[in-house]
């Protein structure tokens, strides 16, 4: 619905929604005030005023509610592990089976919950899509935009983390730790390099059959 109308009314639209903070807005709040403000001043660019419309949509069609996601404890351990080998920022990149990108981050010592872990699409700070936060405790807090396909993706990884990361090696052919393209042998049948697998804690002696196939 919100694709068809005019500019001027999706403003007004998307104005409301934000004064009231429409939970669909998540993060994106600011960014949301943001763009109905430089409308009155200025007006929009044309990718400007296409977040208008995506973020209007968000707000008319919010995604159905997810799933209870369970014991995610695995997850947080994987980021222990890396953080306590040495990496500053680890993250985990997957895709749902619906073709979102499901991004996870841990938060510095000066973040709002520090330890915690952001799940989001990977889009800018304000721009992109805000799944849900999993504390150092394994509590799992959902947004408003988090999709059953996105928590059945965390469930996967926290019940079998060097499978799915295999997963997602095979069908992407890059590293789902480093982001990095698999180019050797080896790495392309584990579905991630033997680096990042010492700094998760994950297994690199075993090679997954190239022949088989699999799905992200």
């Amino acid at each position: 619905m919100s694709a068809r109308l005019p500019l001027q009314g999706a403003i007004e639209a998307l104005r409301v929604h934000a004064e009231r903070e429409h939970p669909a807005l998540g993060a994106s709040l600011s960014f949301a005030r943001d763009l109905c403000a430089q409308f009155d001043r200025r007006g929009l660019s044309d990718k400007q005023v296409a977040w208008v419309y995506r973020l209007l949509d968000r707000c008319e069609n919010p995604a159905p509610p997810a799933a209870p996601l369970g014991d995610v404890t695995p997850i947080v351990r994987l980021f222990e592990r890396a953080k306590g080998a040495g990496l500053r920022f680890p993250k985990i990149r997957l895709r749902a089976s619906d073709g979102t990108r499901v991004v996870l981050g841990m938060a510095g010592d000066r973040a709002k919950v520090p330890g915690s872990l952001s799940i989001t699409d990977g889009g800018a700070y304000g721009m992109g899509r805000y799944f849900g936060r999993i504390t150092r405790d394994g509590a799992f807090t959902a947004s408003s935009s988090c999709t059953p396909a996105v928590t059945a993706t965390l469930r996967e990884l926290a019940e079998d983390p060097a499978g799915r990361a295999a997963i997602h090696g095979h069908a992407s052919g890059s590293c789902c730790f480093c982001g990095r393209t698999l180019d050797d042998a080896r790495s392309t049948a584990v579905g991630y390099g033997p680096v990042c697998a010492e700094k998760f804690g994950l297994p690199w002696g075993e090679e997954k059959a190239p022949e088989e196939t699999f799905t992200a």
